[in-house]
């Protein structure tokens, strides 16, 4: 009796454990849209900010919008802007497949205009309420310097 008690009060704990966990790393594209501010490494100041602002399009399947404000105090104000998809299938860069094997979603940079040539890929690693965190995979040979590799944002409060 004793040991069917011990097996069902850890089987008990064991769910109420896991009930418990979530994952750290969330990744929730429908959080995409709206305004987010570049997150300084600890210790840099900027005399500026770098804003990221997603618009989604009418229609999911076709580009959103997204405008890139770079605003130095030194330099001024340059806004840029893209265009953007979400997909998961695999990304080609210069006609060479890139990270087919990770399973994050992946974001592309679109330019403007007729040819809308891919700038750059990223990983979406993490996007939920607060934090959105883009891992660099590929930039074609001309990328807009506005375009940072690697990049943390949180977003915008209102």
């Amino acid at each position: 009796m004793m040991r069917i008690f011990r097996t069902v009060l850890c089987a008990a704990l064991l769910v109420a454990g896991l009930c418990g966990c979530e994952k750290d790393d969330v990744v929730r594209t429908d959080l995409l849209e709206g305004v987010w501010n570049k997150v300084y490494p600890e210790g840099v100041v900027s005399e500026g900010f770098v804003r990221w602002t997603f618009q989604k399009g009418d229609d999911p399947s076709i580009y959103g919008n997204l405008n890139v404000t770079v605003s130095d105090v030194f330099a001024g104000d340059h806004t840029q802007n893209y265009l953007f998809c979400v997909t998961t299938i695999p990304t080609f860069i210069n006609g060479l497949e890139v990270d087919s094997l990770s399973s994050y979603p992946k974001l592309e940079v679109v330019g403007p205009g007729e040819n809308r040539p891919v700038l750059a890929v990223y990983d979406i690693l993490k996007c939920d309420r607060k934090q959105l965190v883009l891992k660099y995979i590929g930039f074609f040979k001309e990328s807009d310097p506005s375009l940072d590799r690697d990049i943390t944002l949180k977003r915008q409060s209102k």
